[in-house]
């Protein structure tokens, strides 16, 4: 377990690091509706309101975040490009496991889909 959040650290890290250079001008936000998950326990088919408590203790450890949409998509949650909407992105552990709506930049580069999180409110 120890070696697979490393992998998805170690991913998640040269993701960023990639999405970071794609011209910020060109995307626009969009609103998304879904639920806050931790990556490793989504990937090992552990989610739902069951697993709420589980979620909470993995992003408490540094597990990263990510969302399942309505519509069956996961998204990578990474912080905002302005360091003035990182409240957004903090406030996600306050959420897990649960519905909210998240504003923010998406982007996709070899089958990664990301989120940039620039606002969080709960449904």
């Amino acid at each position: 377990m120890k070696r697979f959040v490393a992998a998805v650290a170690l991913t998640l890290l040269v993701s960023s690091a990639a999405f970071a250079v794609a011209p910020q001008e060109m995307m626009e936000p969009v609103t998304v509706k879904g639920v806050v998950i931790d990556t490793a326990c989504y990937a090992a088919g552990k989610h739902g309101p069951e697993e709420a408590g589980c979620t909470k203790m993995c992003l408490n450890m540094g597990v990263p975040a990510s969302f399942l949409t309505e519509g069956g998509e996961v998204l990578v949650l990474l912080p905002p490009a302005d360091a003035g909407e990182m409240d957004a992105f903090k406030s996600l552990k306050a959420h897990a496991a649960q519905e909210v709506s998240i504003t923010g930049m998406v982007m996709e580069r070899d089958g990664l889909k990301a989120m940039m999180v620039m606002m969080v409110e709960a449904n």
